[in-house]
């Protein structure tokens, strides 16, 4: 078993790498905030991967681990885990546009006050019962978080790519409920394994599924990039019908047959947002619906 994590943590690292560099292309293109907070949460799962991954070889081929190599590991771990703390509810929050409510404000500093909480009962304390509690709290919330980020994406009130945003979100929250699960199991005594084996075990599996998603997303954005070119429409157009930029952007799009939706995502803004854009759009050009508005815009 031992081996068939290693080689799934190993694997899950490379794909995830891969996928750190294409995000990282594209944050480098259109630095949008929710993008920077999804870098640094790719960032800390493939740290943490390494950190197993070297932690099993070791284990599976060294006589014995050195303890320097013990130590680094674990605080690799355990920065990695309070980057992701930080910069997952970050990255949530932002794609769902979450901001500004209550929820989303809880959000945010939950987790991280919870994992320093941990850390403070670790090195303090010594309790395992509580660790465990703790953890499971920890894992809870993050679960809450994605799950309820998932529905307001779903619901087309995020800013993000949904074909990438969505299937992030759904994973994340199936993989924290799945750690929530592991501890619960573990504490009744109903799993054979140890910890030790089951948590690399679902990282590896949630890592490997969602470097696949990033990696596709990565795709379409590459396939996409001159597949939907807009029709050209003059810039005089707009400026005679006073739309400003945003609206312009929406408008080019609007012409070249792409849906609110499809809009939205090219964007990176809601469904409704598009809509709103689409109606001041008409209204300014005394237009009653597309068919109107197309013809006006290119005639």
């Amino acid at each position: 078993m031992s081996i068939l994590i290693l080689w799934l943590d190993i694997l899950a690292f490379a794909f995830l790498t891969a996928g750190f560099a294409a995000e990282l292309l594209a944050w480098l293109r259109k630095r949008e905030a929710w993008r920077g907070y999804y870098l640094l949460t790719i960032l800390g799962y493939a740290v943490i991967l390494f950190a197993l991954s070297v932690a099993f070889f070791a284990v599976k081929y060294l006589p014995s681990t050195p303890t320097a190599l013990s130590v680094f590991l674990g605080l690799a771990h355990t920065i990695s885990s309070v980057l992701i703390a930080f910069a997952f509810p970050g990255c949530v929050v932002r794609v769902a546009d979450m901001e500004t409510s209550r929820i989303g404000k809880a959000f945010l500093w939950a987790p991280a006050a919870l994992t320093a909480f941990s850390i403070l009962v670790s090195v303090f304390l010594a309790s395992v019962s509580f660790a465990i509690a703790i953890n499971i709290a920890f894992n809870t919330v993050m679960a809450a978080v994605a799950s309820i980020g998932a529905l307001r994406v779903a619901r087309g009130k995020g800013k993000a790519d949904r074909r990438e945003s969505l299937p992030f979100l759904v994973l994340s929250a199936a993989a924290y409920a799945a750690f929530v699960a592991l501890s619960v199991l573990l504490i009744s005594g109903a799993l054979p394994w140890s910890d030790a084996v089951a948590s690399p075990f679902i990282t590896g599996l949630f890592s490997l599924a969602w470097s696949a998603v990033i990696i596709s997303a990565a795709a379409r954005r590459a396939l996409d990039k001159g597949a939907h070119t807009p029709t050209p429409v003059g810039t005089d157009f707009f400026e005679r019908f006073g739309l400003s930029p945003r609206e312009a952007d929406v408008a080019r799009l609007l012409v070249a047959g792409r849906t609110n939706r499809e809009i939205g995502e090219a964007l990176f803004i809601s469904t409704r947002t598009v809509e709103s854009h689409v109606y001041s759009a008409y209204q300014k050009c005394g237009c009653r619906n597309k068919a109107e508005f197309v013809a006006r815009a290119l005639s």
